[in-house]
């Protein structure tokens, strides 16, 4: 870390009552692998509201540190692996920040989060792009998937069927839904996305 920024990476995320564990009395010692210490994140959210984890955490570093940046890493960057991130890591962060309780213990220490003021970066990193006609598959699945949990009709007719028929079209109506689903739930947010082989 510097005199800024503190990068914690391999966060768990933890519920307060657990804290009294024996493995999680010292979490210096217990998570301490060579010159990586794991680091935990305790909430008194409820646990199937939040994750389990993030790759790495990024705290403004002040007298009462703050969270500016969550990221997720992946190695290969698809429509798959940004929706999890959209709509199940941004719930859970979400989630976090609304818990008064929420601390960190890294190095030995634990601390009380402070609010952040500003945007919260959720970045992404991948190693690779998938292919586009990998990525095409995954477009139209992810939409399907969208339009069986947000369409009686469509459910109805494909348990009827045994089978999810969508034209094209349909399937880029779906998918425009989905884009402003993640503009809405995002707002709050500085979503970045990196690739290895990119600048």
């Amino acid at each position: 870390s510097d005199s800024k920024r503190i990068i914690l990476s391999n966060v768990m995320i933890n519920n307060n009552t657990t804290k009294s564990r024996q493995k999680y009395l010292n979490t210096n010692k217990i998570w301490n692998s060579g010159n990586n210490t794991r680091s935990i994140m305790w909430t008194a959210s409820q646990r199937d509201r939040v994750c389990s984890e993030f790759d790495a955490v990024v705290l403004h570093d002040s007298e009462q540190p703050s969270i500016s940046e969550i990221w997720e890493a992946k190695y290969s960057m698809s429509p798959s692996s940004l929706h999890d991130a959209l709509t199940k890591k941004v719930p859970a962060i979400k989630t976090l920040l609304q818990d008064p309780e929420l601390s960190v213990s890294f190095d030995g220490c634990q601390q009380i989060l402070g609010k952040q003021s500003n945007c919260i970066v959720l970045g992404l990193f991948g190693m690779e792009l998938l292919p586009p006609e990998n990525a095409l598959g995954q477009l139209r699945s992810t939409a399907i998937s969208y339009a069986l949990t947000s369409d009686l009709d469509i459910t109805l007719k494909a348990i009827d069927n045994g089978f999810v028929e969508l034209g094209t079209d349909t399937i880029l109506d779906y998918l425009k839904k989905l884009r402003q689903k993640y503009v809405e739930s995002c707002r709050d947010f500085d979503i970045v996305v990196k690739i290895a082989s990119s600048p």
